[in-house]
């Protein structure tokens, strides 16, 4: 994820795409977030042509003691398709959450 401005998010697969980039009107997107001690998941989750992308930020600190953050690619059929960051994050998702809808359908609920 390289930027957003307000109005659009810019999202770049240098690995899967060289090239590639798609971008996605703010409005469109809605989240999900759980969270305890020592636990957090958060999903922001938006659709375009057919293909749902999920960016995730993701802590267990049973699993591991750093977060993990990523890109899930959903396609009409069900096909998933991951794509890990790796290197250094700077992680501004929970500022980008502010003032989205909660997806109520998704079972991690959501903070308000």
């Amino acid at each position: 994820m390289t930027g957003f401005d307000g109005r659009f998010l810019m999202m770049h697969y240098p690995k899967a795409a060289p090239k590639a980039a798609l971008q996605i009107r703010a409005g469109s997107f809605s989240y999900n977030q759980y969270a305890r001690y020592q636990v957090e998941y958060l999903n922001i989750s938006t659709s375009h042509n057919d293909i749902e992308y999920r960016i995730f930020k993701n802590y267990d600190e049973s699993v591991s003691k750093s977060h993990q953050y990523g890109i899930i690619e959903v396609s009409s059929e069900g096909m998933e398709n991951e794509y890990e960051c790796i290197g250094s994050v700077l992680d501004k998702l929970n500022e980008f959450r502010v003032g989205l809808r909660c997806d109520r359908e998704n079972a991690l609920g959501c903070i308000d």
